[in-house]
């Protein structure tokens, strides 16, 4: 259960900084988003290593493994490749630019349907108990719903334009088109 809690309150920790770094601009505070994930990923690794059963399935390791890694690649390419990493997650009190392009054109989240895709897969490995599998997700899909809600207004130039473009968590016919014709940019 320990193990589990780390996970969630990594994700508290993640909004403390944000909501933190919202309200009084202290470039420190986005030093918490870092340290969230280095919490989430070994507290992680933690369960996986805990639960660990005493023998695998190798075709479902293998085909799960892919997914996973599919996943995962999605996910590091939509928070640190798909945005200017050095602008988004530096050290600057300014506001950032919004990104409506890429998978940023099909939702405004589309990192939590990679790690929620992760975390199934994880399980589907047989790595982590379907507990973990389902809690963290959602804890991050809270996450995603209070930066939306209380942080990126605040954080992000043009947020109020982009939230009435883009749809939060769900793809709609036409962010798709915007997401694969690649029509958008920094705004």
């Amino acid at each position: 259960m320990i193990r589990l809690l780390c996970g969630v309150l990594s994700f508290a920790l993640m909004l403390a900084g944000d909501l933190l770094f919202a309200s009084t601009r202290r470039p420190v505070w986005k030093t918490a988003f870092p340290v969230g994930c280095a919490v989430c990923a070994g507290s992680t690794v933690w369960i996986a290593v805990a639960c660990a059963p005493e023998t695998y399935d190798v075709w479902r390791l293998a085909a799960f493994g892919i997914l996973a890694v599919v996943f995962g690649v999605l996910l590091v390419h939509a928070l640190f490749f798909a945005l200017p990493a050095a602008e988004t997650y530096g050290l600057n009190g300014g506001k950032t630019a919004v990104c409506d392009s890429g998978v940023y054109a099909l939702c405004r989240h589309p990192g939590v349907w990679w790690f929620a895709m992760l975390y199934l897969s994880l399980f589907g490995m047989g790595l982590l108990p379907l507990p973990a599998a389902l809690v963290f997700p959602a804890a991050n899909f809270l996450y995603a719903a209070a930066q939306d809600k209380w942080v990126f207004e605040k954080t992000l130039a043009g947020y109020a334009a982009y939230k009435r473009r883009v749809p939060c968590f769900l793809p709609t016919a036409e962010s798709v088109r915007r997401c694969l014709g690649r029509r958008g940019g920094r705004t």
